[in-house]
């Protein structure tokens, strides 16, 4: 589960644990859509010090890998309920991420919301969630294709769905297909939806 920071600069920090300091990673950003968008992010070595501002466009921007640990940050730059959140789809130089946001997620939010975030990381051996713990209204879909292709996850966690009454169409589709060494994997609790997509 992420951690809450209200003291932190952005609305949510990714860090990133790497095997190697070298080569480059992708980055590709969605809001409320699977094709990719045009946005920035900043990036920094380490987990202190100054940001770097990276423009991303698409589906071919990377950021160079110049430490083993690297944060990402952001705001969530909504439109309308629609949020900002970035994929690292077949980052395989990344074994571990994990997520710290200004706040808990609260109310609604809109349409592919950290759609393939970790796909293809077929590296990872940790990988954190959200906190959507205020959440009570989702879009279509919610978390789609999160850890497809993570085959080196042996655990996975759930995102906290508790405060859920409604859901769009394929709510969390694919969020753990392929991670072929899971060992143990929660459902998500949906004991209060009273509309389903």
């Amino acid at each position: 589960m992420a951690t809450i920071d209200p003291n932190q600069q952005y609305d949510i920090i990714h860090t990133l644990t790497f095997a190697e300091a070298s080569g480059d990673c992708p980055i590709r950003l969605h809001r409320g859509s699977a094709s990719a968008i045009s946005g920035t992010v900043y990036y920094r070595a380490g987990t202190s010090g100054s940001w770097t501002s990276l423009s991303v466009s698409g589906t071919s921007t990377t950021f160079p890998v110049t430490d083993t640990t690297m944060q990402i940050a952001h705001n969530w730059n909504k439109s309308g309920d629609n949020y900002m959140t970035p994929s690292f789809r077949d980052a395989t130089n990344i074994t571990s991420i994990t997520i710290s946001q200004k706040s808990a997620l609260s109310g609604t939010i809109g349409n592919y919301f950290m759609y393939s975030y970790a796909n293809g990381c077929s590296s990872l051996t940790s990988l954190a969630v959200p906190d959507t713990s205020g959440l009570t209204s989702v879009g279509t879909p919610f978390m789609y294709y999160y850890a497809y292709g993570c085959s080196s996850l042996t655990s996975l966690a759930i995102p906290d769905t508790s405060s859920l009454t409604s859901v769009g169409n394929f709510f969390m589709r694919s969020y753990a297909e392929g991670c072929s060494s899971l060992t143990s994997l929660a459902i998500p609790d949906t004991s209060g939806l009273t509309s389903v997509g």
